[in-house]
């Protein structure tokens, strides 16, 4: 009983209706979400209705939703820029010879090394009678320096592009193009692109230190799951003493949270993607080790709110976005009667000889015996404590550097992202979408500039920040942004957690003392 009186001694007890209640011991104590968090993902859950009307729809005309929607802001940001009249902007029917003028349009770049689902059967040789299939060296190269750019407008008009570098472009983007035609292609003098979103606000401005630990491919399996309860007791050991005392407000799995892959010196080098095309299937509920580590997690970081993200290897549809895993995977269930019921023990009622102190609450007290985890779509939009979060699981990344320049570093591909207003431009060639129309607009598009932009499964850890002129919407303050990389955990063996107040960027080691990135 001296716990209880020791927590709510901070506590000003006034009148009944009017109490005020610690922010930190609310997480605690209610069901209610503490902290301001809203779950602004709302455009990237597509409604079983509206997948099955996709599922009719021809691909080409996500290009044409896409322009049509980014369309207004290439042409404001080229009167920004350059101040020029509306007689600068043509389309490619009426593009002139050796005039200078504004074209907006898709760049679709042309190489030879791209995904194909037919295979050329006079490249495959014959021996002895069998098909030899020829097998890929470099899988994950799928440009070259010989590969060109073409640009197709709204008329679907095409022409190829010179004066550009290749590794700063891919398939999906929506720009515009300043230049002239010259000997039946377009010469670009330079660029015009839709992004930075022009909702842009200003960081809060935090008194003191609050943090959001991010974790991302863990690939727990049955036989590591185990030791990674022994690491998460670790890390939470690790969060529970100074600097961090107890301080972190919510934990982001960015997906690849779990794998059917041992640990075996066969199955250590296995990725989903080297299996995928023999007919593995992802069933969730075979998937015990998915609900082992979440269970064990869910006890840890019992006063924390837990967002799941789906991965690339997660149990979850591939297509973009990914919706959120199945509530099997997050909830216990019991059979009555026949039918599968949702076992409530995420709370228990608090009892004790003096309830009385707690009668300002609405009586008894719900002490929460399991975190909260909330199943969330890839990609994942939030706010917390006036904080706008953009993030996904790294899929988005990763294909942007393969179709544009293996070589580019994670932090300029998002850059690039925002300046395309797009989180996913080289969606739906990969990875793979619904084909959006009008009446279902293209979600991936950025509406609002975020303070902090995430990705996981990345190759190393990084955090910096970069600032964006201000608009009318933040006064004419200029706003920062956060570019935060978290890679595999399991790798790693860190957890990555990142200070709101200051922006420091920490890796929390398993078994050794963090170190600052």
């Amino acid at each position: 009983m001296s716990e209880i009186y020791e927590d709510f001694s901070s506590i000003n007890f006034v009148e009944k209706e009017e109490a005020e209640v610690p922010l930190d011991l609310i997480a605690k104590w209610t069901k209610t979400s503490p902290y301001n968090y809203i779950n602004t993902s709302e455009k990237f859950d597509i409604p079983f209705s509206d997948r099955l009307r996709l599922a009719t729809n021809q691909y080409n005309q996500i290009y044409q939703t896409r322009y049509n929607l980014l369309e207004d802001s290439i042409k404001t940001a080229f009167f920004n820029q350059k101040q020029n009249s509306e007689a600068s902007i043509q389309t490619l029917w009426h593009l002139p010879e050796d005039k200078s003028a504004l074209v907006i349009g898709t760049i679709f770049r042309k190489s030879s090394k791209r995904p194909s689902v037919l295979v050329a059967f006079d490249d495959i040789e014959e021996e002895d009678g069998d098909l030899q299939l020829a097998v890929d060296e470099g899988p994950d190269e799928l440009v070259s320096d010989e590969d060109w750019l073409e640009l197709e407008d709204s008329q679907t008009q095409s022409i190829k592009l010179s004066g550009l570098e290749l590794s700063e472009f891919a398939t999906g983007m929506v720009v515009g193009l300043f230049g002239k035609k010259i000997n039946g292609e377009f010469h670009v003098d330079y660029t015009v692109f839709p992004g930075p979103p022009r909702d842009r606000v200003p960081r809060p401005l935090l008194t003191h230190d609050c943090y959001i630990l991010f974790l991302s491919g863990i690939q727990a399996n049955l036989e590591n799951c185990e030791t990674w309860a022994h690491r998460f007791r670790q890390m939470r050991a690790a969060l529970s003493v100074p600097p961090y005392d107890n301080n972190v407000e919510r934990v982001i799995i960015c997906g690849n949270l779990s794998v059917d892959f041992c640990d075996c010196s066969k199955c250590s080098g296995v990725s989903w993607d080297d299996v995928k095309h023999l007919g593995a299937t992802k069933d969730s509920s075979k998937n015990q080790a998915y609900v082992d580590v979440l269970d064990v997690m869910s006890h840890y970081f019992v006063d924390i709110s837990i967002d799941l993200m789906p991965g690339s290897e997660d149990p979850a549809s591939a297509m973009w976005p990914q919706q959120p895993l199945s509530v099997a995977l997050t909830k216990k269930f019991v059979f009555k009667e026949g039918e599968a019921e949702l076992e409530d023990t995420e709370y228990e009622e608090y009892s004790t000889d003096e309830e009385e102190i707690f009668d300002f609450m609405g009586g008894s007290i719900p002490r929460r015996t399991k975190a909260v985890i909330n199943s969330v779509s890839n990609p994942y939009q939030f706010e917390h404590r006036g904080f706008r979060f953009l993030g996904t699981s790294g899929q988005n990344v990763d294909y942007l550097r393969r179709m544009t320049d293996p070589k580019n570093h994670p932090g300029t591909m998002m850059e690039k992202m925002i300046d395309l207003s797009h989180v996913c431009p080289t969606a739906p060639q990969a990875p793979d979408c619904f084909p959006f129309d009008l009446q279902c607009p293209d979600p991936f598009i950025m509406e609002s500039l975020p303070h902090i932009f995430f990705v996981g499964n990345q190759d190393r850890a990084f955090c910096y920040s970069r600032e964006y002129p201000g608009t009318e919407s933040s006064d004419g303050k200029p706003v920062q942004v956060q570019f935060v990389s978290i890679p595999q955990s399991k790798k790693t063996l860190c957890g990555y957690i990142l200070n709101l107040r200051t922006m420091e960027f920490d890796a929390i080691s398993v078994g050794e003392e963090s170190k600052k990135h």
